[in-house]
């Protein structure tokens, strides 16, 4: 197993911290393509919840995102795999489904401390000629 550094350590306790004070913490993890950059949820699994990842938006649209579905789905309001969200961030799409490989989320696991389900949210590309 391997060892955490100081800055991953610090990171997981300001992340609980924030799951603490809000319900759950927020990770953005930068690409470069910013098609691939994602941010995600950490601390919805301790509500039974599923974590949520968001790809394919700018870092800001993508916490306004994560911090209203995340209230959202405190409140009984969970996306469904399949749905297509629309009006969250103007003139995008968002597809949901399961993403099955949680490995890209170290963070929720490190302070869920177990097996995690998470929701993609994933920017929709409309093809040309299609409005």
């Amino acid at each position: 197993m391997g060892r955490r550094d100081a800055g991953e350590a610090d990171d997981v306790s300001r992340a609980r911290a924030d799951v603490d004070l809000y319900g759950w913490a927020l990770q953005y993890v930068e690409a470069d393509d910013p098609h691939e950059a994602f941010g995600y949820t950490a601390g919805l699994s301790m509500r039974g919840l599923p974590e949520l990842v968001v790809r394919g938006l700018a870092p800001e649209d993508t916490w306004a995102v994560l911090n209203d579905l995340a209230e959202d789905c405190t409140s009984g309001r969970l996306p469904e795999p399949g749905e297509e969200l629309t009006g969250m961030v103007p003139g995008v799409t968002l597809a949901v489904r399961e993403l099955t490989d949680t490995s890209c989320l170290p963070l929720a696991h490190a302070i869920v401390g177990g097996e995690i389900r998470a929701l993609l949210l994933e920017r929709q590309v409309v093809p040309v000629g299609r409005a």
